[in-house]
């Protein structure tokens, strides 16, 4: 350690201007110091002393802080002021709803190791989207030690928004403190963001089941929805859980816009007889990119595949042959064979009513005789 002040005291001053502790001067001897020789530089000039050596006689020191310093005639080193700053807030755990309302907590702190804050006022400016609800945008505290803290509790409401956005409060600080015994007034401002989410309104009625369903056949169970919310659900998805096999076990809807509405058709090919049980499962993100998933089951009466009948012999032909050449063909075989019948049985039809006509004359022409 270097002493280069002149002689052997070590003059200081003590005071706190926080509390109003006036300053006070002492001085030290140090009596171990020794005397530091230093050889002049050859600048020509004999009589010219070490820069390091020279020391104002005028010397004096401030208190106050820890950030006071050495006042000389040339310079003085001001106390450092104390900052306020928002130290932490919260808004619970839960999302923040438009239209909802909830308890924002703030905590500002000051940042200065020695100097008291003192008639502080914190105003608070919300932009879009936000309010408060029950109380003002201002609030006043009389002092804030060094190094000290307060909380700021008040119920907030998210107004209505169109999307998602993060809301702004401006938080603006204004307040004294006291520092080389001056009075010295202070602002500050700081910005903090809550996010504001839009509320998931997307509708599903209950399923609408098949009247009847058999083996073999395909059956369709349906969904009706609607999108009453104002932002735009993604990834909607079908998903059949359970032993009813199904046309597609996992269809992707795709996204549904806000003001639609419209059905979603499962498509199932029940292989058993009897009660089938199974459950459909619809899942969609929403405009908080949550993962929303809605269990619906369902119970199927399944009948036993029906003997086929010579009318479910057109019917049995499967559509491709339907369409080709030959299924034409064999429909128009089908239908002359049904003609030919038809005018068979009319032909004996009529032969049979000459033939009982004739025997009736016959035997009119009997009686005559007779």
């Amino acid at each position: 350690v270097k002493w280069k002040g002149k002689g052997d005291a070590f003059r200081f001053q003590i005071g706190y201007a926080a509390l109003d502790i006036q300053y006070t001067a002492h001085t030290i001897e140090i009596k171990e110091c020794s005397e530091e020789v230093k050889e002049p530089e050859n600048t020509g000039a004999d009589n010219e002393q070490p820069n390091d050596t020279i020391v104002d006689d005028n010397m004096s020191w401030s208190g106050g802080s820890s950030g006071g310093g050495l006042e000389g005639s040339s310079q003085t080193i001001k106390t450092a002021s104390p900052n306020l700053i928002v130290k932490k807030y919260s808004y619970g755990k839960d999302p923040i709803y438009a239209g909802k309302e909830f308890q924002l907590s703030l905590e500002f702190f000051n940042t200065s190791k020695t100097l008291a804050c003192e008639n502080i006022v914190v105003s608070l400016e919300t932009g879009d989207g936000l309010s408060i609800a029950n109380s003002s945008n201002t609030f006043y505290f009389e002092s804030l030690g060094a190094q000290a803290s307060k909380t700021i509790d008040l119920t907030m409401k998210a107004l209505s928004i169109e999307k998602n956005m993060s809301a702004v409060i401006d938080v603006n600080f204004r307040y004294d403190y006291v520092a080389d015994q001056e009075r010295i007034n202070q602002t500050m401002a700081e910005k903090i963001s809550i996010p504001i989410y839009l509320k998931d309104r997307f509708e599903i009625q209950e399923p609408t089941l098949p009247e009847m369903a058999s083996v073999g056949s395909e059956c369709v169970v349906s969904f009706n929805y609607v999108n009453k919310g104002k932002s735009t659900l993604s990834n909607v998805e079908a998903k059949v859980e359970g032993d009813i096999p199904a046309l597609q076990k996992v269809q992707n809807v795709g996204n549904i816009d806000p003001g639609t509405s419209g059905s979603i058709d499962v498509i199932l090919t029940p292989d058993q007889p009897g009660i089938q049980k199974a459950t459909i499962l619809l899942s969609y993100e929403n405009a908080n990119e949550e993962l929303v998933e809605k269990k619906f089951p369902i119970e199927l009466n399944v009948e036993d595949m029906a003997p086929m009948t010579p009318d479910d012999s057109m019917d049995a032909i499967p559509e491709e042959e339907k369409s080709s050449p030959w299924g034409w063909v064999l429909g128009l075989i089908a239908l002359l064979g049904a003609g030919a019948v038809i005018v068979f049985l009319k032909k004996r039809h009529k032969k049979k009513q000459q033939k009982e006509h004739h025997e009736d004359l016959d035997f009119d022409d009997e009686d005559l005789k007779e």
